[in-house]
């Protein structure tokens, strides 16, 4: 079993947010996972962070013996995305991306939709 490797990178500073390549690529020679400062933990490498992804119950964070509750990624997590985020993750092109800040200028603005909550009868 590998420990994690501790690694003095500030990924929030100045000169990383500036150019954060070295730091990633530090990352990633460095080990799977490993200690950076302000507390964070980060598994560097794509195949580990698929890994990690796909095995929830070995890579949770919930303590042991605590109960299990659900969690849902559309009314809990999405809402406090940045639309841009959003978008990367899902693949959009970045073409007609500058408009979508006025479309969604609240978090829950898809609760506010002018469109009807039924399809209309053809």
């Amino acid at each position: 079993m590998s420990t994690a490797v501790a690694l003095p990178i500030d990924l929030y500073s100045d000169e990383t947010r500036a150019d954060p390549f070295p730091a990633y690529a530090q990352m990633r020679d460095a080990g799977p996972v490993v200690l950076l400062e302000r507390d964070l933990v980060a598994v560097p490498r794509f195949a580990d962070v698929r890994a990690a992804l796909g095995d929830w119950e070995l890579f949770s964070s919930a303590v042991p013996g605590a109960p299990k509750g659900s969690f849902d990624a559309a009314t809990e997590l999405a809402p406090h995305l940045p639309v841009s985020v959003v978008a990367d993750l899902v693949g959009l092109p970045a073409e007609g991306r500058e408009n979508s800040s006025s479309r969604c200028s609240r978090p829950t603005c898809c609760r506010h939709s002018t469109r009807p909550s039924t399809p209309p009868v053809v």
